[in-house]
This record gives C-alpha cells, sequence and structure tokens, in this order.
C-alpha cells in the first residue's frame, strides 16, 4: 500500500532513544501482590512477568495485581504505606520490526512497514495501538538546515541533527471504514520520502516507533473492577542507511588517439 523548550528538548530525546519507553503507574492496595518474585529493583522482572511492583519496602514482580487496588497520584493516596510503583516488565518482549529501506533513483527513499499490528501479540484484547511513525535522524550537509516540508514532521537538535517523522496510517486499526469503495489490498505500508527532505545529508539513520496502550482491569470488592491504563512508546532497531548521491556520478572522458600512417612510395 510529528519551560517549553526543555520539553521540546526532553521530547526529542525519548523520540530519538533507541529504547522503548516503559509504562508505570501509582497503585493504592489494601494487600502486597501474591504469587511473586522477590527483587531488588524492577528491572530484574524484565521479561520474567507482567509487571513490577515496588513500594518503599520492597520489589517485586507479579503477573496478578492485588484485589482492591485503586489508581491515585501522589496527592490522592490515603496510605503511603500501601502505595506500589507498578510498571509493565515488557514480558513477551515487545520491539517493532525494523522497516525496510531503499533507494529508488537518485530522488526518492522508499521506506517499508510490515503490517505486525495485525498479528500475534498486537492482536490481544485490551491493547489499543496507534500513532504509528516512520523516524528518519541524520545531518544536513554543511550550509544546510532543516525546515519544515508538506507532508513530514522535521525538528532540530541543539547539535545541529535533524529528525524527520512522517506518519503511516494502520488499516484495520486506525482507519477502520464501511465505505464500499475502500480497499486494503493487504500489502506492506510503503512510504516514498524525497531526497530533498535530507537537505543534502550522505546517511540517516531510520526506525519505527508507535504509541500502545494496555488497559488492566483491577478487580474489586463485590466482583466490581475498574480499569488502569498502562501507556509506552515501542520503537523498533535502528537502520543505517546510506542515502542516494544527490548528483549523478562524473563520467570520465575517454581520449581516443589515432594514428595516421603515411603512404609508402
Amino acid at each position: 500500500m510529528k519551560s517549553r523548550i526543555p520539553a521540546i528538548l526532553l521530547g526529542l530525546a525519548l523520540l530519538a532513544s533507541p529504547i522503548s519507553s516503559r509504562s508505570c503507574v501509582l497503585l493504592e492496595c489494601p494487600s502486597p501482590p501474591a504469587g511473586v518474585i522477590q527483587c531488588t529493583h524492577h528491572t530484574e522482572c524484565k521479561n520474567k512477568a507482567e509487571f513490577s511492583a515496588a513500594s518503599s519496602s520492597s520489589c517485586s514482580c507479579t503477573n496478578v495485581l492485588p484485589t482492591g487496588c485503586r489508581a491515585v497520584n501522589a496527592t490522592t493516596a490515603t496510605d503511603v504505606k500501601g502505595v506500589l510503583r507498578v510498571c509493565e516488565a515488557n514480558k513477551g518482549n515487545w520491539v517493532l520490526p525494523s522497516p525496510q529501506v531503499a533507494n529508488e533513483g537518485r530522488h526518492v527513499v522508499s521506506v517499508v512497514v510490515d503490517r505486525f499490528f495485525e498479528k500475534g501479540m498486537y492482536k490481544q484484547d485490551g491493547i489499543r495501538l496507534s500513532r504509528l511513525y516512520i523516524n528518519a535522524r541524520f545531518r544536513p550537509a554543511a550550509g544546510k538546515s532543516c525546515i519544515q516540508v508538506a507532508g513530514v514532521e522535521m525538528f532540530t537538535y541543539t547539535n545541529g541533527l535533524c529528525l524527520l517523522r512522517s506518519r503511516v496510517t494502520m488499516p484495520g486499526v486506525e482507519h477502520v471504514s464501511d465505505d464500499h469503495y475502500y480497499y486494503d489490498d493487504q500489502t506492506p505500508l510503503e512510504t516514498s520520502l524525497s531526497r530533498d527532505y535530507f537537505f543534502g545529508a550522505t546517511a540517516a539513520e531510520v526506525w519505527l516507533d508507535m504509541s500502545r496502550e494496555k488497559i488492566v482491569k483491577l478487580p474489586g470488592a463485590g466482583g466490581n473492577s475498574t480499569g488502569v491504563r498502562f501507556k509506552s512508546l515501542l520503537k523498533s532497531a535502528i537502520v543505517e542507511h546510506k542515502l542516494p548521491p544527490l548528483d549523478p556520478p562524473a563520467v570520465p572522458l575517454a581520449t581516443a588517439y589515432t594514428t595516421t600512417a603515411r603512404p609508402s612510395g
């Protein structure tokens, strides 16, 4: 088939980091989690359990949250000792597949995204996916700087690097249509980026990121339940890509030497 300045810089740092961000919430619980693995730091729970749960005096890895918990913040918690900082432990290795990047001639860079969002763990109940982006980080040529162009989002770092972001619509996830004239041919999603968007750069680092939201039910007394939302930013590995040259290669001049022999006689 993209104070105010520090906030902007922090946002760029999160977008450009190769590590997916974890999602955490504060819960006030009447009892600690059951059936847990004890830990000394929440990072020890990675790929061992669904959640890490840390309080001021304990740390544990668990797949089930205690009954009767409620979402709180620093001002609404009534029992500070009963507050747990619960984070997703990245069980299942939520890493996006890398895009396929190729040059099409000297004027277009093609980025192909697999339809991973239609498969496996991405289709689990309670999972909501949104805002899939292609990212390209590069250094513009000397004397050039990145400016806004139509169709993409462009950001500039304080060190002169540029970040291009192009939104990719996920059919069946963000585009759900009952229009009889809408046709999804089920092919991989391809985005064509003009070579001009890279402002003379010779190479770019390309990766994907996407927002993921997971709704977890908190069992309550009497069979009642509420939900808490875990939000995270998923990323792919970075692809190092050499951009097409701006000018055609020089054709060496061929010099032909002709020797004319003088007829004898």
